[in-house]
């Protein structure tokens, strides 16, 4: 029998439960808990998304504390870490599990740490690799179908992603790979039967919607607070105001081409405007970061690129208030998950895409065909914003 559904516990403790509960109703306050994977701020965009969206319902007057069930950047040795996070100055308390732990371990951790904090909602952030390192997390679904049965809870699962070889174009080892995480993705909703499921993409929803599933669109929100202070002087980056500065933020693909032709592109409107085009690279750019830059450097010139690499939230927000435009890996089918593409578009920018590999799927998106236009995002195409996301999750429970 649930722990919290029956008299089990104690007549007099479930009063105590039952008047908290309609007392945090009438308030409109609630106490939630997040379960990711990993909380190492910088280093994982999933945590670094959790934070955010926990520090912003801090603000507002609820209760938010994050399990990170999978963590990666634990010291070595440590297997439990309870810490308190900051985002922008707002405390969060989190728990920390190693990755290299045992599941059941872990398992009694987590329902320890529900059972004392008695939260209202549980929202899972999910991504398949998040729990497992080959994107199998079948141990971390018992996990989640173990809690489900213990507490009765109202359950929010974001889907951050869902499984590969989505696609006529997926290969066959992604489509073998994508058969397992779509029973995964079934069993997580099995047992969680009255969640309410969320994506931040119009393509997953309708991929869930294919499936049988309720799925509603939560827009994602910048991952770069756009600092009002931020105004600079291009000159300060060796440009000037015959520069059209177009940016790039994060992480570039392995479609090196792609991204040559998305500058070309630039370059040719820049020499129109009568201006000379300039580059600059800012954050984590991946595994295909050297590659890239090189070729860039070779195509427009080794001067017109500049390479900032990692940098602290308010200098990046400042770089972008000195760019004219973005550039992003993301195509018109993903781009709605991209934080990066969000931040840009929130400091005023328009921004490349990079043509979709994956033009069967363009229907899920009410498409036919992928146009020039379609390659080019408005500032005004922004989604969601951090306090409008974090209203939607209070109202999950309100509306329970």
């Amino acid at each position: 029998m649930p722990r919290h559904a029956g008299v089990s516990v104690g007549q007099h403790f479930q009063a105590h439960i039952a008047i908290e509960i309609v007392s945090r109703r009438i308030s409109k306050t609630m106490k939630i808990a997040f379960i990711c994977g990993s909380l190492e701020p910088g280093r994982d965009g999933v945590g670094d998304y959790t934070r955010r969206l926990a520090g912003e319902l801090i603000r507002k007057g609820h209760d938010a504390r994050i399990v990170a069930a999978h963590d990666k950047g634990l010291p070595t040795g440590s297997t439990f870490v309870e810490e308190s996070q900051d985002d922008f100055g707002t405390k969060i308390e989190t728990y920390r599990l190693d990755k290299g732990t045992k599941w059941s371990e872990r398992e009694a951790k987590i329902l320890r740490i529900f059972d004392e904090s008695t939260p209202d909602l549980v929202s899972l952030q999910f991504v398949p690799y998040s729990f497992h390192g080959k994107g199998f997390p079948f141990r971390f679904v018992s996990m989640i179908q173990t809690i489900a049965a213990e507490f009765s809870l109202q359950w929010q699962v974001m889907f951050h992603e869902l499984w590969l070889g989505i696609g006529t174009e997926a290969r066959l080892k992604e489509k073998l790979v994508g058969a397992i995480q779509k029973r995964i993705v079934s069993k997580i909703v099995r047992a969680l039967p009255h969640a309410v499921l969320h994506s931040n993409t119009e393509l997953s929803c309708s991929i869930l919607a294919e499936q049988g599933l309720q799925c509603e669109r939560l827009p994602l929100f910048s991952n770069i607070p756009r600092e009002r202070s931020a105004a600079g002087n291009r000159v300060e980056i060796g440009f000037d105001d015959l520069d059209l500065i177009a940016i790039h933020f994060g992480s570039y693909s392995r479609n090196i081409r792609g991204t040559l032709s998305t500058v070309m592109r630039i370059h040719r409107e820049a020499r129109s405007k009568g201006k000379r085009l300039a580059l600059i690279s800012a954050g984590n750019s991946g595994r295909y970061g050297n590659d890239t830059v090189n070729a860039l450097r070779d195509l427009i010139g080794e001067d017109r690129v500049k390479l900032f690499g990692k940098l602290e939230p308010r200098k990046i927000s400042w770089l972008l208030t000195l760019a004219d435009v973005g550039i992003s890996k993301s195509s018109i089918l993903n781009w709605q998950k991209s934080g990066s593409v969000l931040a840009m578009l929130e400091h005023g920018l328009n921004v490349y895409l990079q043509r979709t590999d994956r033009t069967s799927l363009l229907p899920l998106i009410g498409r036919a065909t992928e146009t020039e236009d379609d390659l080019v995002l408005q500032a005004s195409e922004r989604s969601g914003t951090l306090s409008r996301v974090a209203d939607t999750m209070a109202q999950i429970w309100t509306d329970k």
